[in-house]
């Protein structure tokens, strides 16, 4: 598992501080048009955050959760169009789980 920002380094340095994500690989600088090639809402910076009291960037990635198969091949995928309604990890871990052990289909939507 990777989680990938379009922060700098010190906002992804700051938010593995904040959040207690110790054990996760946080990357950085991930271009704002690659973020979009990948099906990501992209927000424009509205000045002061108001729940961190930081700039936001001009332009930035909202949040986003996909699984994709080790061959490359994306699984399945929650995109957000705001952070405040993010998808818990935990749930689509149990989600997976359920996947394999089932042996169940692939996820529909792919037509």
């Amino acid at each position: 598992m990777i989680a990938l920002s379009c922060d700098r380094k010190d906002g992804a340095e700051r938010a593995i501080a904040e959040w207690g994500l110790k054990n996760l690989r946080v990357g950085y600088k991930l271009d704002v048009e690659d973020a979009r090639r990948a099906g990501l809402y992209i927000s424009e910076g509205r000045g002061l955050n108001p729940s961190t009291r930081l700039k936001e960037p001009m332009l930035f990635a909202e949040p986003a959760l996909m699984l994709v198969k080790p061959e490359g091949e994306l699984y399945a995928a929650w995109i957000q169009s705001t952070p405040f309604a993010r998808v818990h990890v935990a749930e689509v871990l149990t989600a997976v789980d359920n996947f394999v052990a089932k042996d169940l289909p692939e996820p529909r939507g792919s037509a």
